[in-house]
């Protein structure tokens, strides 16, 4: 079996503790404003925040990371995020509360595009081609596994010990992940995009714009690269719409039963971990096309599945597959983008990427939570339907449009390096 380096590792790592700490916050953050004011509308703001922050940050964070060290930036963000949130521990029980929990969504969701771009940049750089995918796999199962970790362990700290301990615990996640990025050894193979020239609001507005239209020449270029950029929000797409209908599901389904969310939830997170762990040997065997269409088109059928009715299990088990698919569509486009891009831009054409997926969500969601509220049934016919559209694509397009020389099925394992770690 290849092995992966320790900075992989520690990457990977990272990625765990980090996950802990961002399924703890949101719901750590919003019971401490509940708890203060008695209403849920000031977490509605933040959230509403959230987003107004993301979609300026994206701009900036792409430039950035196509220009800096990555090491150097998630290193910053999360001992900003992990300072912030040991800050806001000391503030509970001050008149401010609402102001420290935004200063706490401000700092997280800034850097959060920030980091994205960067591990995009870093990843391929410390893992060789042929041993990407079953990276890939494993920070899938590693961000999952965080994600469940930290909405488990807030559960059980807010009721042992309460907010502050939540709180502290977030903050300590985060350290942790700045920890093991510290320890990161960086090779000097990345390309990084010119510095700007001269001084002045005015010179780094025009690098900006400048470093955009570089970026969209370049997908211009490259319109399977633009293609495949577009295709890979599939991924972005399917939990989001399990997400609309998991509610509903409860209701209709499970007749209201509290554990039933969890249970549905955690079944699509289990079944991405899962996926994430073994189904490098299924991309490498038939190649990232292929396993994209079955990813992706059993999305599709799974949410038709649900649709049809049949028992509590039947629902469970669907969202299990989901959570397969999704990791194995995932792996095939994301680790595909991560081997074509060439050049300074995979920064910047990460957060195309989540800006297309930002778009196609405005787009998707709204229709489909409105037949939702009428009709289930279609509404999952719908989601289906949508998945099944990206598949087709995959389909009819060339495989050497999307997937020039099959990058992932025909790199050959390399030989045992000195110096790395099994995993």
């Amino acid at each position: 079996m290849q092995k992966l380096t320790t900075s992989a590792c520690l990457m990977l790592g990272a990625n765990l503790v980090s996950n802990i700490g961002n399924g703890m916050r949101t719901l750590v953050a919003g019971i401490a404003l509940y708890n203060q004011s008695g209403s849920a509308m000031d977490f509605g703001i933040v959230i509403v925040l959230e987003y107004i922050v993301l979609f300026v940050v994206n701009v900036l964070a792409g430039p950035w990371a196509d220009r800096y060290n990555p090491k150097y930036t998630m290193l910053v963000v999360d001992l900003l995020r992990g300072i912030t949130v040991c800050l806001v521990c000391t503030q509970l029980n001050s008149g401010y509360l609402f102001f420290w929990i935004a200063l706490l969504t401000v700092v997280v969701q800034v850097g959060k595009p920030f980091y994205r771009s960067s591990t995009f940049v870093l990843e391929p750089a410390l893992v060789k081609p042929e041993q990407l995918t079953r990276y890939n796999g494993f920070a899938v199962a590693a961000m999952q596994l965080g994600q469940l970790l930290g909405i488990s362990l807030a559960g059980l700290v807010l009721s042992l010990s309460g907010v502050q301990a939540a709180l502290m615990i977030t903050g300590i996640s985060f350290l942790l992940s700045a920890l093991s990025i510290a320890f990161v050894i960086v090779p000097s193979t990345i390309e990084y995009a010119s510095h700007h020239k001269g001084s002045g609001i005015l010179k780094w507005f025009h690098q900006l714009v400048q470093d955009w239209i570089d970026v969209a020449k370049f997908m211009r270029r490259n319109k399977g690269l633009t293609t495949l950029t577009t295709l890979g929000v599939s991924d972005y797409l399917t939990p989001s719409f399990l997400n609309i209908f998991l509610a509903i599901l409860v209701v209709h389904r499970f007749e209201g039963a509290p554990y039933a969310l969890s249970l549905l939830d955690g079944s699509f997170a289990l079944g991405a971990m899962l996926s994430g762990l073994f189904a490098d040997r299924l991309v490498v065997s038939i190649g990232p096309r292929l396993t994209s269409i079955i990813g992706i088109t059993g999305q599709g059928l799974m949410f038709i599945g649900i649709a049809s009715g049949g028992p509590r299990e039947w629902a469970v088990a669907a969202t299990f597959f989901i959570g397969v698919m999704n990791s194995l569509s995932y792996m095939g486009i994301y680790t595909t983008l991560q081997l074509r891009i060439k050049g300074p831009f995979k920064g910047r054409i990460s957060l195309v990427r989540s800006l297309i997926a930002t778009l196609l969500a405005c787009i998707f969601i709204p229709p489909i939570t409105h037949l939702s509220d009428s009709s289930l049934t279609l509404a999952l016919i719908a989601a289906g339907s949508v998945s099944f559209g990206f598949s087709l694509v995959v389909l009819i397009m060339p495989s050497i449009t999307l997937f020039p020389d099959d990058v992932i099925a025909k790199t050959k394992p390399s030989e045992k390096e000195p110096g790395s770690n099994p995993l």
